[in-house]
């Protein structure tokens, strides 16, 4: 009865040590596909935010060359601002020209140029008679 018993002990050991086996190779199979799944995820999420940085660079790039060329000059006249000393003010050696909100040059015709003469003469007189702040107490500027 002993060796039966030690047969028995044997085959349930046996037995037993294959079944986890098998448990063991189940569960392998299943994280190695859980873990080629979160991959192949995780490549497909890389590869699109490389593409929604590819088109916000794109676009990035087009808006800054529509931003160099809408007016140079203007731009450097900025510049040259920011770097010229406090009162150093220099007349323009072109021509005046007026823009509308949106960036669009204004052909200034001798009508405008007219108008925007007499008023800085205007404005000049004003101070002269006055003195140089003539308009801050009635809220003007």
């Amino acid at each position: 009865m002993t060796w039966a018993a030690l047969i028995v002990g044997i085959l349930f050991a046996t037995g037993s040590m294959g079944l986890l086996g098998y448990i063991a190779l189940k569960l392998f199979r299943s994280s190695a596909e859980i873990a080629r799944a979160t991959s192949v995820a995780h490549q497909r999420t890389l590869e699109f935010l490389e593409h929604i940085h590819d088109r916000n660079m794109d676009q990035l790039s087009q808006m800054a060359d529509r931003f160099m060329a809408l007016d140079f000059a203007t731009f450097k006249n900025y510049q040259l601002a920011e770097a010229a000393e406090f009162g150093g003010l220099e007349e323009p050696e072109v021509a005046v020209e007026a823009y509308t909100p949106s960036g669009a040059v204004i052909p200034i015709g001798d009508e405008v140029r007219r108008r925007l003469e007499a008023a800085a003469n205007e404005e000049k007189l004003l101070a002269e008679d006055f003195g140089e702040g003539w308009d801050e107490g009635e809220g003007n500027r």
